[in-house]
């Protein structure tokens, strides 16, 4: 008999009585609280009522009825420019370099000119003024960091 076999009965014979100690050891019954046992239980019965069955069909039905419907609503909308132009113009005007999300107000309460002039109050010694533009209401700075980064 070579070592390594005498070392892997040697193993054999010392650790498989180990650890099927160990495992008897590990595998006692936990008792769970009779309240845990009595919401489980509640729970199994509940699941085996039909209703529960109709409930849980009814709501995923009535939510692919619901995701069909928009989708065939977007794509209609989307697929014809007489509704889509409209559509976009409600929701977004594009710009060059960004995008603006905007709600339509009709409402009227709002002023008709804006009275104080409102200024950044940061610090912006960091930056260098790029472009300053004046109107009769809108106002438009933009900055520019005066550190370069790649």
């Amino acid at each position: 008999m070579s070592d390594k076999e005498i070392l892997t009965e040697a193993i054999g014979r010392t650790l498989i009585p180990e650890y099927h100690q160990i495992m008897e050891e590990a595998s006692d019954d936990y008792e769970f609280s009779p309240r845990f046992q009595k919401r489980m239980d509640k729970l199994i019965r509940r699941r085996r009522k039909p209703y529960y069955r109709f409930i849980n069909t009814a709501g995923k039905r009535v939510a692919v009825i619901a995701l069909a419907f928009l989708t065939i609503s977007f794509t209609t909308v989307m697929s014809v420019e007489a509704l889509r132009t409209p559509f976009l113009d409600f929701i977004m005007s594009f710009f060059s370099n960004h995008s603006e999300v905007r709600g339509i107000d009709d409402s009227g309460d709002y002023p008709k000119t804006i009275e104080n002039d409102y200024v950044i109050t940061y610090d912006l010694s960091e930056y260098n003024i790029d472009s300053d533009e004046r109107s009769d209401n809108p106002r438009s700075v933009t900055v520019k960091s005066i550190f370069q980064f790649c």
